[in-house]
């Protein structure tokens, strides 16, 4: 007689088979051509962005940064009055809906009305995802559209409404409203478009999927799940009543504690309840954010995570030169682009008004920044140990290319002309020779703040490391920040005797092999916003050096807090 078989096999992988864009088919008795699963593809982009913080911030601040501070226009010059779109809305409230969709689809629509004169247009801004097509020709362009409020009742008195595609101002008809379209090409993609981070678009998923885990795990108070083994096996009803008592007494909101059965066979499992503590795995969930946060924002072709008014590691304030560079290569390589495409096509309708053709003022970024600057170089000098000093591009651009380098030598002489079309041309003026000549500066001061600019340089590497330490019973990351290596640097002058310079840039590796020997809470609340320090003994007892961690916890735009260590100082005594 054979052996009883005791157990089931669960895959728990299996192939990725879905297509590399949503699927487009042509719903026949409907009269329209289908996008995505269930013709609902812009309403699973919504979804997924809704519950997205990092994903929202992104692509509201890119709106932000197109819309600027609006339409420039005149109103006592006629040749730079730009009229406006229809008699409810003004230009700088279409052209925000318009980038937002553009950001969010990669594509836009509006509704094109002639005006009873017949040789003006009004437009009204179309929401992206009410729009389906509707009638193609044979090479495949749009002839009519179709829309509606709601794409899951499309019957009875929620059929479509259909409008047909712009014509042009020859062959349209007054009193009559069309329908203009814009896609960005995506290869391999005929019909529709997708956003640019499409890409990354099941990150954007689990971003959303992450706050639910961490908002489940406190609805419950963190309450373990729990594996429960019967040793009978009764009939399927029995089974599927038993687990549905056991759920409904233990299991909390949206099951984020939930109860897993295992049945026995010929007596061979003892009745018993074992407790599973899914919030042991909290350093496993750090991590896949991390890497969650860092494909959302390469998707994006994002130069630095501060633009959004997100934080990767370290502060939001950083190096502002290193921002200014930032935003400079961002406003180039993707802020003109979608601004341009957007007034190109806004143009076209312009002309066709006889009125000024849009432009829009930037936002005056770089001069408050530099601002910024300013005002923290002014607070460091009072407060640090050591004068601080601005660093050397060189300094600042030894890992960041050629490209970089020049942006931080040029962005001081950055000037801006408008373009006829619409958006800014940049200039950079170089002062002429003999103008602003650099004096060498030999004194002592000088040669301070060169030395500092060396061995901070030379630490800058440790930004990107991480060291896994065992503190008070659990395994903790700590990472490297500016502040920090600032703070650190200072103890080579005195705090810590037996910490020499040259051994900053080697500090993951002497943090790596160090002991740990306790934490302490603060009691009194620091600007900073550390809340506690870790305290580890080097390896090497000679040296008598402590590291000191600190870690800061900071609450999230979804609610939930974020906690990050870093290396703040070093001292030769424990406190």
């Amino acid at each position: 007689m054979d052996e009883a078989k005791t157990y089931s096999i669960i895959s728990l992988s299996a192939a990725d088979e879905s297509p590399a864009f949503p699927k487009v088919s042509v719903n026949k008795s409907g009269g329209w051509v289908t996008f995505g699963n269930k013709n609902l593809f812009p309403q699973e982009i919504i979804n997924a962005n809704s519950k997205s913080p990092v994903n929202a911030s992104i692509i509201e601040s890119t709106v932000t940064y197109i819309c600027g501070k609006g339409i420039r226009e005149s109103t006592k010059n006629k040749d730079g009055y730009t009229g406006v779109p229809n008699t409810a809305e003004s230009w700088d409230e279409v052209l925000e809906k318009i980038a937002k969709d553009y950001k969010t689809f990669g594509g836009f629509y509006w509704q094109v009305v002639i005006n009873k004169g017949g040789t003006t247009v009004s437009l009204f801004h179309q929401d992206y995802s009410t729009v389906r097509i509707g009638l193609i020709d044979e090479k495949g362009h749009p002839l009519t559209f179709k829309i509606s409020n709601d794409w899951t009742k499309t019957g009875g008195r929620y059929k479509p409404v259909e409008l047909e595609a712009w014509p042009g101002m020859d062959t349209a008809k007054k009193g009559v409203a069309y329908l203009y379209h814009y896609w960005d090409y995506a290869p391999g993609l005929m019909f529709y478009s997708v956003p640019g981070y499409y890409p990354a678009i099941e990150y954007v998923k689990a971003d959303g999927t992450l706050g639910v885990f961490y908002n489940n795990s406190i609805d419950n108070g963190f309450t373990p799940s729990v594996i429960i083994y019967m040793s009978s096996n009764p009939s399927d009803e029995k089974k599927a009543e038993f687990q549905k008592a056991v759920e409904g007494a233990f299991a909390g909101a949206r099951g984020a504690s939930r109860a897993i059965i295992v049945w026995g066979e010929n007596g061979d499992v003892r009745s018993k309840i074992e407790p599973f503590n899914a919030s042991k795995n909290a350093d496993i969930y750090d991590n896949v954010e991390g890497i969650v946060f860092q494909k959302i924002i390469s998707a994006h072709r994002l130069s630095s995570p501060t633009l959004a008014g997100v934080s990767g590691s370290g502060n939001l304030s950083g190096n502002a030169a290193e921002i200014i560079d930032a935003y400079v290569l961002y406003n180039y390589t993707v802020i003109e682009k979608l601004r341009n495409k957007i007034l190109d096509h806004l143009n076209k309708f312009t002309k066709i008004n006889k009125t000024a053709p849009l432009a829009v003022e930037e936002l005056d970024v770089l001069p408050k920044i530099r601002e910024t600057e300013k005002a923290d170089e002014e607070k460091e000098t009072t407060t640090e140990s050591t004068p601080p000093e601005k660093e050397a591009p060189a300094a600042l651009t030894r890992k960041t290319g050629k490209l970089k380098r020049l942006l931080s030598y040029l962005h001081k002489y950055i000037r801006r002309e408008s373009k006829p079309g619409g958006g800014y041309r940049y200039i950079y003026d170089e002062p002429e020779e003999g103008v602003k000549k650099k004096i060498p500066d030999t004194t002592e001061k000088s040669k301070t703040a060169r030395e500092r600019t060396k061995y901070l340089g030379e630490m800058k590497p440790l930004l990107k490391k991480k060291v896994k330490k065992e503190a008070d019973g659990k395994t903790i990351n700590i990472g490297f920040n500016r502040k920090g290596n600032k703070h650190v640097y200072s103890d080579t002058f005195g705090r810590a005797k037996g910490l020499k310079k040259n051994d900053l840039k080697n500090l993951d590796k002497a943090l790596a092999k160090s002991t740990f020997v306790k934490s302490s809470p603060l009691n009194k609340v620091r600007k900073d916003g550390i809340s506690r320090f870790y305290y580890f003994k080097d390896s090497n007892s000679s040296k008598g050096l402590y590291y000191n961690v600190a870690e800061v916890k900071t609450k999230k735009p979804d609610g939930t807090i974020r906690v990050s260590r870093f290396l703040y100082s070093i001292t030769d005594r424990l406190k």
